[in-house]
């Protein structure tokens, strides 16, 4: 009829309405995001945030495996087949990927949020992907853990001394080698005096280095 004509015309007209919406919120996003479609996970859209964090340019109508040869049979593309073929949505922190950029592999780790796009019959048609580099913050982590892990172990070692202290003399902890050095325990430390326990030449010097740290933040 063409009432029924007429409301099926306004239906597809407020779906292409929302899907012009959604790519315009896509496309202007501030985050990465992109659009595959079918089986073979083929850019229908890519927005300018993700072509930069890729370096890869007019990604759309190829496929994922056409721009990204490295991914094949990663378990990224397991994730994408996975969300495609069940539905089910993907969220990862911290995502490790291997990745050609500019000529060079790269480790990489992402955000991942893999999203399935239906049609208006519940089928799926493809997958929406939101990804946010932390490749920089992963690196900085891992190596101030380095770096602590490191000076752990020099100060478990018995070659240098280390100790912690307060700019009035307190002690906060110490290494083997520096109770070896003042005959204390570590029970001791806690109630020990560093100024009480310098010999009288080296108190003015002792205490112009705590005058200086807490001008400069550093002594000589």
């Amino acid at each position: 009829s063409v009432a029924a004509r007429g409301e099926l015309e306004q239906a597809r007209a407020e779906i292409g309405l929302a899907e012009a919406l959604l790519r315009d919120q896509i496309m202007q996003s501030p985050v990465a995001m992109a659009v595959y479609r079918g089986p073979e996970h083929r850019y229908e859209l890519a927005n300018p945030r993700y072509h930069e964090m890729v370096a890869r340019d007019q990604v759309v109508g190829k496929t994922l495996l056409e721009v990204f040869p490295e991914l094949a049979g990663t378990p990224v593309l397991a994730a994408l087949d996975h969300a495609y073929r069940t539905g089910q949505p993907f969220s990862t922190d911290e995502y490790p990927v291997v990745l050609i950029r500019n000529g060079k592999r790269e480790d990489c780790f992402f955000l991942f949020n893999l999203a399935p796009i239906r049609d208006t019959g519940g089928a799926i048609t493809g997958l929406m992907n939101t990804a946010v580099e932390v490749t920089e913050q992963v690196r900085t982590r891992h190596a101030v853990e380095h770096s602590e892990a490191k000076f752990r172990r020099m100060f478990e070692s018995n070659m240098v001394g280390f100790l912690f202290g307060t700019l009035d003399g307190g002690v906060l902890d110490a290494n083997d080698y520096v109770l070896e050095l003042l005959d204390v325990s570590r029970h001791d430390l806690p109630g020990l005096d560093l100024m009480a326990m310098t010999v009288h030449d080296d108190v003015a010097r002792s205490l112009a280095a705590s005058a200086e740290i807490r001008e400069r933040g550093v002594c000589e």
